[in-house]
């Protein structure tokens, strides 16, 4: 393959001059000849003197970056966003007139709107749009002497839905065909530039503007999942498609991503590899995002395999475990991070007082596979020295948090049963919580360590290192609060199907209790696969915590993009199990509500599951689905 490449995030977490180097180096010493230097908007140019000095680098330090790659004998990619992905330009005021929407909270799909409240997207029908990123994107290429230029347009959420688009639709225009000029607009620039135009191809899942497209642009084919035969999409939909095949039919060229997150990721650089080499890909991309509360460290091992692996180096497993022990000079830990299964964990519903998940046989094999892995690292740091002991550190505060991830989650069932059994007493369980805590504190003192020692005087962006740090701290302390407050309470039960995590609908479940005037919202907020790797699903049973008196009804609603998919519920209260006896259908779009009259694997679904209708109206996010459930004879 023509481009072994690697991937910084500088976006996202800006990092020190001297690391960027660092990285450099072990990138070319792992193999890697290509590297792409994510950018967004985080190098001040003349005309924007304003950005944050924090979070940006000026033309200066960047041409040094550049330079140092180039001068290694590396090729350097810029990678830069135009469209979606642009909230940190549209969070100053001087450019909020070019976002989608003034207020995203209110207008938009409610993304992140307390730190970018103008939200990520930016409105390609104001031209004043465009005249700022051809002239900062042109300031910045000029920097690179490479044959390449990313132009991103992935995730493009949320557009076409200003005043201004919806009169160019009304018009005759479509969100395709916006979509389209914009491509076209991005590859004309990058023509001028004299750079081949890159782009992700995630957004072919919606809109099909690959027949419109100039051959000479390279797809940027990204893929986070355990792959088999095709790629499974990337939103709601979750589209399959045999997209090499399709871009080998249409003549264009492709390069495969991969994500090293944290420890080993080998599920997903190997299936995806062995996927691309049944093809005819320029090159293999490994991408790292978003350390903003994190670090590359722990992704060394995996992005040193990866190389490797690209360049043909491995041919057995044993070369695999080799490359992580050169790494770490740890023969045994590099042998269980390398078959470590549990990378990209998705841990939901941790208020565990209020919501707990059920615990299954996958839950279990996890929950031993990661004691295990904890125990063996806490024995290899003992023996850690100098850059292999951070590398280690940083796997070991992952898999450690997981881990007291996964003993919150279990401790739930525990606290469930001393709510069905009428307990008082919870000193047990506040002492395993104590213990939970100490862990969290404990990964926090190593993460302030390792910023210390690779980020000292760069500050994290938007706080968000210091916001995952009081998130671990305070986690404990707000369960404890919540049993506290859940004592002698009632319990609902909650059957739930749930395809994947990757959808983001969330759950409002509100009861009306006898005597009341109004509906009492008990729980809102995402329900998922508790441990999941974007594809794990199942049917699932969810206790909530409720009011231990009478109930008239309780009401389940969907808010977000996806549906919720429910089989049966029953309600404890005042000693009796009770079951479902009538259901009505409310609002929204609402499937086979006489499903949750029987205890089986049917179910109701309720919400709007179909992701090009989100796409194409993002209303439907904030538009309410759901029932009402009665509940009678007793079980």
């Amino acid at each position: 393959m023509k481009m072994i490449a690697l991937q910084i995030d500088l976006a996202r977490q800006k990092e020190t001059i001297d690391y960027v180097k660092t990285y450099v180096d072990k990138a070319k010493k792992y193999g890697y000849n290509t590297i792409f230097l994510y950018l967004e908007t985080c190098v001040r140019t003349e005309d924007t003197p304003h950005f944050d000095e924090n979070e940006t680098y000026s033309l200066d330090e960047m041409k040094e970056i550049v330079d140092y790659i180039e001068s290694s004998g590396l090729t350097a990619v810029p990678a830069f966003e135009n469209f979606y992905h642009v909230e940190k330009l549209l969070f100053y005021k001087e450019f909020a007139h070019l976002a989608e929407f003034p207020d995203e909270k209110t207008q938009g799909r409610g993304w992140a709107p307390a730190i970018y409240p103008r939200g990520a997207v930016g409105c390609t029908s104001n031209p004043g749009l465009n005249e700022f990123f051809d002239k900062y994107i042109s300031d910045v290429t000029a920097l690179f002497h490479g044959e390449y230029i990313h132009m991103g347009l992935d995730e493009i959420f949320e557009f076409g839905e200003c005043p201004a688009c919806k009169e160019r639709i009304k018009n005759g225009e479509t969100k395709k065909d916006i979509f389209l000029k914009q491509v076209l607009h991005d590859y004309e620039l990058a023509g001028k530039l004299g750079k081949r135009m890159m782009m992700w191809d995630d957004f072919f899942e919606y809109y099909d503007i690959l027949p419109d497209l100039p051959k000479d642009i390279l797809l940027g084919h990204w893929n986070y999942n355990f792959i088999g035969s095709e790629t499974k999409g990337h939103w709601t939909g979750r589209v399959r498609r045999d997209w090499l095949s399709i871009y080998d039919e249409l003549g264009f060229e492709y390069f495969c991503c991969v994500w090293g997150r944290q420890t080993s990721a080998t599920y997903n650089l190997e299936t995806l590899t062995d996927y691309a080499l049944k093809h005819s890909p320029v090159g293999m991309l490994m991408t790292e995002w978003e350390c903003s509360d994190s670090f590359y460290l722990g992704s060394y091992p995996v992005i040193a395999y990866a190389a490797k692996l690209w360049n043909g180096e491995i041919k057995s497993e044993d070369d695999a475990i080799n490359v992580y022990a050169g790494i770490l000079s740890d023969d045994l830990a590099a042998r269980e991070i390398y078959r470590d299964p549990i990378v990209n964990d998705v841990l939901y519903n941790l208020s565990v007082g209020k919501i707990a998940e059920d615990d299954n046989l996958v839950k279990l094999t996890e929950r031993r596979f990661a004691e295990k892995l904890v125990d063996g690292l806490k024995g290899s740091l003992k023996n850690a020295k100098g850059e292999a002991a951070d590398v280690l550190t940083d796997i070991f505060d992952s898999d450690y948090e997981r881990l007291l991830k996964m003993r919150l989650h279990y401790l739930g069932k525990e606290i469930f049963d001393g709510y069905e059994a009428g307990e008082k007493d919870f000193s047990s369980v506040y002492e395993k919580l104590d213990e939970i805590e100490k862990g969290f504190l404990k990964i926090n003192e190593n993460a302030d360590k390792l910023w210390k020692k690779y980020r000292d005087g760069i500050k994290s962006a938007k706080g968000q290192f210091e916001n995952t740090k009081n998130y671990r701290a305070n986690l404990c302390e707000s369960v404890k609060e919540q049993i506290k407050e859940n004592i002698g309470c009632g319990v609902l039960y909650i059957d739930m199907m749930t395809p994947d995590a990757f959808s983001s609908p969330k759950i409002k479940v509100r009861v009306k209790y006898a005597g009341e005037k109004e509906e009492t919202p008990e729980y809102t907020g995402a329900i998922k696969p508790g441990l999941v790797s974007f594809d794990a699903g199942g049917t699932h049973t969810f206790r909530i915590a409720i009011k231990n008196k009478p109930v008239e009804y309780v009401t389940l609603s969907c808010v977000g993009e996806g549906s919720l998919f429910t089989s049966s519920l029953r309600l404890l209260t005042n000693g009796k199990k009770l079951e479902v006896t009538a259901v009505e259908k409310l609002g929204g779009s609402v499937i086979n509500e006489h499903a949750l009259l029987t205890s089986d694997v049917t179910f109701c679904e309720y919400g709007y599951n179909d992701a090009a209708e989100h796409l194409n109206d993002v209303t439907l996010a904030r538009k309410e689905s759901g029932v009402k459930v009665f509940f009678g004879g007793r079980l």
